[in-house]
């Protein structure tokens, strides 16, 4: 410092030993001048002297404090990186680049899922190098609940699930117990909870599928059930006096190929093999007279005779096998037993 040295031109010659002993002979000299021997020179110079002091002591209170900020901060201390609003994952590679641990808190908001809502200690505050950066992220919107809409028109249906903030989507799909038009059931299903934004798909009936009726005519009528019951069908069955073989269907209704609604009744008609000839009882008629009604009728005759001793029995029928009222196919045969008159011996004929 300057007083402490020898002034130029100073008369007395005389150098401070240190700061202490110079400021204790200012105050002195400005408390008694007389008796310290100064001239008012000297008194001038001491006042400025003690205004350099000042300054002096002022420099090192400046200097001590970025000492003590140093020590302060040396042990670490590192800007906190400011990362709120990014994806939780680019927020913490860059915390961790910067020296940090970091810890995870999720929690339901609007923003997207993922997005850094908040963080403690906030950006651009000093902290440990080493210490942990607390992040809340958003777990995207809460979830919500899908409505039960089956029974619903799709248009009410979609307007709803719409209002609940989801996407929609539709298929169509055949059901015999829902009308057309109308909501069968939503996939996800009802009471599922979904984020805000998914999607849901409305099933709608498009009511009871129309499918083309096998044709089951000739088949025995277990495996025209079979057929039709695996084509989607109820079956009636009827049965009824026919040529064919017994159970063989003969008729079905509504008729083989048309359209009807899965579900629906089909009737078949299968023969019960009794026939549908009624067989007429010919005794007492002539030969000729039922071979030619049999005939007509399809059915085959067979004739043996037997002798008879009356001339009135001659070519009468006698006998038929089988009994009259006995149910026949076209082409069953029918054997008639007719008279054939021989004369006693001795007798003449006439």
């Amino acid at each position: 410092m300057g007083a402490l040295a020898k002034e130029p031109g100073n008369q007395y010659g005389y150098r401070y030993g240190s700061a202490a002993e110079m400021l204790a002979a200012l105050e002195a000299a400005e408390a008694s001048p007389e008796l310290a021997g100064h001239t008012e020179r000297y008194a001038a110079y001491a006042r400025k002297s003690r205004r350099w002091w000042w300054i002096a002591a002022l420099v090192v209170l400046l200097l001590a404090g970025g000492a003590l900020a140093y020590v302060l901060t040396r042990d670490g201390d590192v800007r906190v990186p400011s990362v709120k609003g990014q994806d939780v994952t680019d927020a913490t590679l860059e915390l961790q680049r910067a020296g940090f641990e970091v810890d995870l808190d999720r929690i339901a908001d609007p923003q997207d899922e993922g997005t850094v809502l908040d963080q403690d200690p906030r950006g651009g505050q000093q902290a440990k190098e080493g210490s942990t950066v607390n992040l809340d992220v958003s777990l995207g919107p809460a979830p919500v609940k899908v409505a039960d809409v089956s029974g619903l028109a799709e248009s009410q249906a979609r307007r709803q699930l719409e209002d609940d903030g989801f996407k929609v989507d539709s298929e169509q799909q055949f059901d015999e117990d829902v009308d057309a038009g109308l909501v069968i059931e939503t996939s996800p299903s009802a009471e599922t909870e979904l984020a805000a934004g998914e999607t849901v798909t409305l099933i709608v009936s498009e009511g009871t599928e129309s499918v083309q009726i096998p044709d089951v005519l000739g088949l025995d009528r277990f495996d025209a059930k079979s057929t039709l019951e695996d084509a989607g069908f109820k079956v009636d069955q009827e049965s009824q006096d026919g040529d064919e073989p017994k159970d063989q269907v003969i008729r079905q209704l509504p008729a083989a190929l048309e359209e009807r609604p899965k579900g629906s009744t089909v009737t078949i008609v299968y023969s019960n093999g009794a026939g549908t000839i009624v067989l007429e009882d010919f005794v007492g008629e002539t030969q000729s007279f039922a071979e030619r009604r049999l005939g007509n009728q399809g059915l085959s005759v067979r004739v043996r005779t037997e002798s008879v001793d009356n001339d009135s029995e001659d070519g009468i029928v006698l006998s038929q096998t089988p009994e009259p009222d006995t149910r026949l196919s076209p082409g069953d045969r029918v054997t008639i037993v007719v008279g054939e008159f021989t004369a006693p011996d001795g007798s003449e004929t006439p």
